[in-house]
């Protein structure tokens, strides 16, 4: 009886279903607020490479680096810069090896040599000033009305010539050019007088530069041809003094003697005295009674 009493049972209301769920990949990550800050360095980059390309001209390249766009353009400049930079890499190389050749090194060294000398150079400058000095200042005091150069020329001329003076008693033998000339002198004295040889013999003092002139005098006339020998040696002194040279000849033959005196003028630089009083033919005979200087050429003049 209740039951058919009782009205039909409520019907419960439906569960509310929950909303799909994304996968886990796909679930976004909230994003911190440092990570939406943009990086100083980034921004800095990115303006330098927008000033650098606006810079070459290339302003519709220089947007895309700063909005991230058109990235097919940027990588073929990336790509050209690449292709630039290995090209001056090689070209670099090639011209290190170029610096580096052996004709560079050499002129390397060269250069520095040529520093060395110029160092040593100007060193010894210095050092021959320090010595010029005293000469500098003797010869201006010695020449005061010429200028530094030609008064240092005129000392060194003084002092040539005190050495020549203080050095004449010195036997100097007769320079090359010279001796040949006389030789070649008296040859042609011993041909002007014929296929007989003419015959000189020398007295001289005991004086060690008289023999010594003597020796070198004979040496000569045996060169050219002639005959000639050293005879005696003896004491000069005698009143009144004797000529510096005397020349005894054949009386006949007075144009032999003045020939050949002449020719002996390239050794001997004074006056022969001739006198006749020998006998025979090509018979000359020559006493040195004076004291010989020699010049620097080997010239010889008496006291």
């Amino acid at each position: 009886m209740d039951s058919e009493t009782q009205g039909p049972t409520p019907t419960p209301p439906p569960e509310p279903t929950a909303a799909p769920q994304p996968p886990p990949s796909q679930v976004p990550v909230p994003k911190h607020d440092n990570q939406n800050k943009p990086s100083v360095v980034k921004e800095l980059i990115k303006g330098c490479l927008h000033l650098f390309w606006t810079w070459i001209g290339f302003d519709a390249l220089a947007e895309d680096f700063a909005t991230h766009e058109n990235a097919v353009r940027k990588a073929k400049v990336l790509r050209l810069l690449l292709v630039v930079a290995m090209i001056f890499g090689v070209c670099g190389y090639m011209l290190k090896g170029c610096f580096d050749s052996s004709e560079i090194r050499e002129a390397t060294k060269t250069i520095g040599d040529l520093r060395y000398e110029n160092g040593s150079l100007r060193t010894s400058n210095s050092t021959y000033e320090v010595i010029l000095d005293p000469v500098r200042k003797v010869a201006h005091e010695l020449h005061p009305e010429m200028e530094m150069a030609a008064a240092v020329g005129r000392l060194a001329d003084d002092l040539q010539q005190v050495r020549s003076l203080a050095t004449k008693d010195l036997f100097r033998p007769l320079d090359q050019n010279s001796r040949s000339n006389l030789v070649a002198a008296l040859r042609q004295v011993q041909t002007a007088y014929g296929t007989n040889q003419i015959r000189v013999t020398f007295t001289v003092g005991t004086g060690k530069t008289a023999r010594l002139l003597a020796d070198e005098w004979v040496s000569i006339l045996n060169e050219a041809g002639l005959s000639a020998y050293c005879g005696t040696f003896r004491n000069m002194f005698s009143t009144p003094p004797p000529p510096d040279v005397l020349l005894r000849y054949v009386a006949e033959e007075r144009s032999l003697a003045e020939t050949f005196a002449r020719a002996m003028q390239g050794l001997v630089l004074c006056r022969f005295n001739a006198s006749p009083g020998l006998s025979g033919k090509g018979v000359l005979a020559v006493e040195v009674n004076g004291e010989p200087l020699f010049l620097p050429n080997g010239r010889v003049v008496f006291k």
